[in-house]
């Protein structure tokens, strides 16, 4: 768990049977991202972050488990599930606790990178081994997500990155 979220998600995560850690309780409060990561790889960690530089591949590349983000309100936690081929959605409630809002079908094979573009409306779910990014709407309020017809034809994505 990084810093810039608070370590009740980690009693959370454990209490869901989940090993988790923050990275204060690790001795690597005030780390810089890239010694983070190193720590991460070496662990093979999924870092939970609410960090949006943690989610530039070009500056993180694979190999990871898969790609967990944090919405920019704080509200809502996304993670994609590549076997079931689908996006998990958590609420964030004011405690730091996880619900489970629900999953979305992310309409392909193998979601390899998804991300939430900056104005947070839309998500983008690369589907590496189905050759499409998929696009959805996000509910500000419920955070759940529609898929909105668009369907990018594309080989193998495996990034997303906005300009």
């Amino acid at each position: 768990m990084d810093e810039n979220l608070p370590r009740s998600l980690v009693s959370d995560l454990v209490a869901l049977g989940h090993t988790a850690s923050h990275v204060y309780d690790l001795g690597m409060g005030g780390a810089k991202d890239p010694i983070v990561w190193a720590r991460a790889q070496i662990g093979t960690w999924t870092i939970i972050t609410g960090d949006k530089d943690f989610a530039t591949i070009l500056a993180y590349p694979p190999p990871h488990a898969g790609i967990i983000v944090v919405a920019a309100s704080g509200r809502f936690v996304y993670a994609s599930n590549r076997g079931h081929d689908s996006l998990a959605i958590f609420a964030v409630e004011d405690t730091g606790t996880l619900s489970p809002v629900g999953w979305e079908p992310t309409q392909g094979k193998t979601p390899r990178f998804f991300a939430i573009e900056p104005s947070g409306a839309l998500l983008y779910a690369a589907n590496m081994d189905s050759d499409t990014i998929v696009v959805f709407r996000v509910d500000a309020g419920s955070g759940k997500l529609t898929p909105t017809g668009q369907v990018i034809k594309t080989g193998s994505p495996s990034s997303i990155v906005f300009r």
